[in-house]
């Protein structure tokens, strides 16, 4: 597994890398027009550079799965002794390693920015409440959605090339697929909510007995409720569509 995940990687490293490095200098002369442009534009071009380099990041990602069965690149993969669900694994993982290092890079530059707009003291008293709890549950969500977009993906790529051997119909039928699942599990969603509307909540606080913008001492929490429903239909949701990619990809898929 890991010397598929480290080939995964290699293979992409070059497109991966040189989206971040357009990315950090995009970002690095927007920095220092700071002061020479409107702060609060050169925050929302930060904003749109960083949005663009997510697509980028999410077009390659995508890219690197479809090559697997309409290049030539999947007769390798497909000859090798590993399973359908390991190399779903290897691109999942490595998909969120390089959301994970975009997220970092986009943070960095978003706060810098961000402090020449808002006041230090305020910033650093926020910051005070981002906890160990608050930052380890803000990832597992962030990691969560992403595995759970890219499964849905995945399933619909391979599900295409089991319909049609021709690409350009190939990603159009795909796309199609994608977007009728979104749909379908939309609807699904809201008519768990309604019939079971009961919640659970992470209780993660922001910001405790702040009294930065009132005299008073003021408790302002973010409760991140979860319906339990759809939570569970979610997580059964990607484990369906997981085992069911991985069985297509070992017994449906024809190069």
């Amino acid at each position: 597994m890991h010397k598929l995940i480290k080939y995964e990687i290699k293979d992409n490293f070059k497109s991966f890398i040189g989206t971040f490095i357009t990315m950090i200098i995009l970002n690095l002369v927007l920095y220092f027009k700071l002061g020479d442009w409107r702060n609060e534009s050169v925050f929302i071009l930060t904003t749109l550079v960083n949005a663009a380099t997510f697509t980028v990041v999410l077009l390659f990602s995508i890219g690197s799965f479809s090559k697997e069965l309409y290049k030539n690149r999947g007769y390798l993969t497909f000859t090798l002794p590993i399973k359908g669900s390991e190399i779903l694994v290897s691109k999942l993982l490595t998909t969120v390693f390089w959301f994970i290092i975009g997220s970092i890079i986009a943070f960095i530059f978003q706060y810098s920015v961000l402090k020449s707009i808002v006041e230090t003291e305020i910033l650093m008293h926020i910051g005070k409440y981002f906890n160990f709890i608050t930052i380890i549950s803000m990832i597992v969500i962030g990691i969560y959605s992403i595995a759970s977009l890219f499964i849905i993906i995945y399933f619909s790529i391979t599900i295409s090339k089991m319909t049609f051997k021709d690409k350009k119909v190939g990603k159009v039928l795909g796309f199609v697929v994608f977007l009728v699942i979104n749909f379908i599990v939309n609807i699904i969603n809201k008519l768990l909510m309604r019939v079971f509307p009961q919640t659970f909540n992470l209780n993660i606080d922001v910001l405790d007995k702040v009294s930065i913008w009132t005299n008073e001492n003021t408790a302002i929490t973010t409760l991140a409720d979860f319906n339990i429903a759809t939570t569970l239909f979610g997580i059964l949701a990607f484990v369906s569509f997981f085992i069911l990619t991985g069985y297509f990809l070992n017994n449906k898929i024809e190069l």
